[in-house]
């Protein structure tokens, strides 16, 4: 195993996407691929297959939806649910809880 996690990074806003890389890069992480919408995280995920995907979660085609598919499709994957403080966490839980073990 090695000691770089790679990641996928999934945001709308590019300077959310650029400032997660920064600091992630600062770490034993790579990124590996970013994407604006949950449809391209999908597509990224998929090429990329990595450690971890940083998702939106109200990104453009749904950070949940996103968490559903990826999961399915890449269950080894780690997901962490990117949102601001202007949500219910527990709502964001809930949602990608539930996501990931319809997945299975």
């Amino acid at each position: 195993m090695s000691d770089v996690l790679t990641v996928v990074v999934a945001d709308d806003h590019v300077p959310a996407r650029a400032g997660v890389r920064a600091a992630l890069e600062l770490g034993p992480f790579a990124v590996v691929g970013e994407a604006h919408d949950a449809a391209s995280a999908l597509a990224a995920a998929l090429e990329h297959r990595p450690d971890v995907c940083l998702l939106d979660i109200h990104m453009p085609g749904g950070g949940i939806a996103a968490v559903a598919q990826i999961a399915a499709r890449l269950p080894g994957t780690a997901i962490v649910m990117l949102t601001d403080l202007g949500h219910d966490p527990e709502e964001v839980m809930a949602g990608a809880g539930r996501a990931r073990a319809g997945s299975h």
